[in-house]
């Protein structure tokens, strides 16, 4: 079970100011947040739940690990990312979380992905700019 991101207040706090410091968020449930413009760095999000549609604009993405999270149809905007990791998610539907032009060092290793256009042949973003290794595209 999963916990709305604005009831963990520190950790709510931290993605809200762009700092640099490194910070491990667990079982976040997102969608009840909106972080638009600002920068995610040198975070490690475990067991969180990306939902909701649009409340997530970023500025740009670097140095973040996603590790056995869901992506449950969103649509969300992670900016440029840079060295940024997914092992073992979980996209559900249609799920756009590659990153703008521009992106390097985008990772999915061991993650699956289900129904609609989640498939990593759908991804949106640079070319070249994501690798898929382990992946597992089914349907729903």
């Amino acid at each position: 079970m999963t916990t709305p991101i604005t009831s963990l207040q520190k950790e709510y706090i931290r993605l809200l100011d762009g700092s640099s410091a490194a910070m491990t968020i667990a079982g976040a449930h997102m969608a009840s947040g909106a972080f638009v413009g600002v920068p995610w760095q040198n975070l490690t999000f475990v067991g969180c739940e990306f939902a909701g549609d649009g409340n997530i604009k970023l500025a740009s993405m670097s140095g973040c690990k996603f590790i056995d999270c869901q992506f449950l149809s969103p649509h969300h905007d992670f900016g440029v990312m840079t060295d940024v990791s997914f092992t073992q998610c979980q996209s559900v539907g249609r799920s756009i979380v590659c990153g703008g032009d521009g992106s390097t060092g985008v990772l999915f290793q061991d993650c699956s992905f289900e129904g609609g256009g989640s498939a990593p042949a759908a991804h949106e973003g640079s070319d070249r700019s994501a690798a898929f290794r382990s992946a597992r595209v089914g349907a729903r």
